[in-house]
């Protein structure tokens, strides 16, 4: 079973809230998403790719760029 480190108390981070108040758990979705597909790739996955793979998942492009580059849960975007 593949598993990654990450803060327990997720939801209680500003970002995080902010993020499901404007998006509800959609946005969470994309989010954590998004952290299984870098986890998966070693802690690197392309913009693109990412937009692709969630998007291919019925999720809105605009929706996934802005719980990417809308909250700062992300560190540096390659």
């Amino acid at each position: 079973m593949n598993w990654f480190k990450h803060y327990a108390n997720m939801a209680t981070d500003e970002r995080m809230m902010r993020m499901e108040s404007e998006m509800g758990y959609i946005g969470t979705g994309i989010f954590w998403r998004a952290m299984e597909l870098i986890n998966g790739m070693g802690g690197s996955y392309p913009l693109k790719g990412l937009l692709y793979t969630i998007k291919n998942r019925h999720a809105k492009q605009g929706k996934v760029m802005q719980v990417i580059m809308g909250y700062g849960l992300f560190g540096s975007i390659p």
